[in-house]
Formats: C-alpha cells, structure tokens, sequence
C-alpha cells in the first residue's frame, strides 16, 4: 500500500481477477460476476454504499488497465497472451 488514490489498491484485483480468468478460461468477461461481486462487497462497508460503488467503479478502469499493463510486462508471458493482456489494457483505458 501506498500513499496515492484509495482505489489503487482495491483496482489492482479486479485487474489480477480479468488476468486469472483470461489465461485459464480464455474468456474475460467470465470474471465480470467476480469483479462485480468484489466490488459490491467493497463498496458495502461505506455509509452511502451505492455512491461508494458509483464512485469505485468509475475509477476502476484507470487502475485496472494499469495492472494488465503490469501483468503484461512480466518476462514468463508468451506472446500472444501478452498482446492479448494489451488489448484488454487498451479497451479498458480508453
């Protein structure tokens, strides 16, 4: 943790859940309900649970697409799964 945005932190795993699902599934909009439902419980332990909801998930891409940049980066990714993890970075942070 760090000292920077709170969603930092918090946008780094649905990030790493969207990597999860497309390397093992090949299907990334599998990892939606889990993203949605991490999200949902996150959101649950402010006071105002749908404007922290509201608030976390128009944040999120922003940090999500980060964290496929990251995953992408690293040396043990092939090739084409690397420039699979781009693209999805890329529609993310668009």
């Amino acid at each position: 943790m760090k000292q920077a945005d709170r969603i930092f932190d918090v946008g780094q795993i649905p990030g790493e859940i969207k990597h999860f699902f497309m390397q093992h599934t090949g299907d990334r909009m599998q990892a939606e309900p889990f993203i949605s439902h991490f999200l949902r419980e996150y959101a649950y332990h402010f006071p105002d649970r749908g404007s922290a909801f509201a608030s976390v998930t128009r944040r999120l891409p922003f940090h999500m697409g980060l964290t496929l940049l990251r995953i992408a980066r690293n040396g043990w990714i092939e090739g084409t799964y690397r420039r699979q993890l781009l693209g999805e970075a890329r529609k993310t942070l668009r």
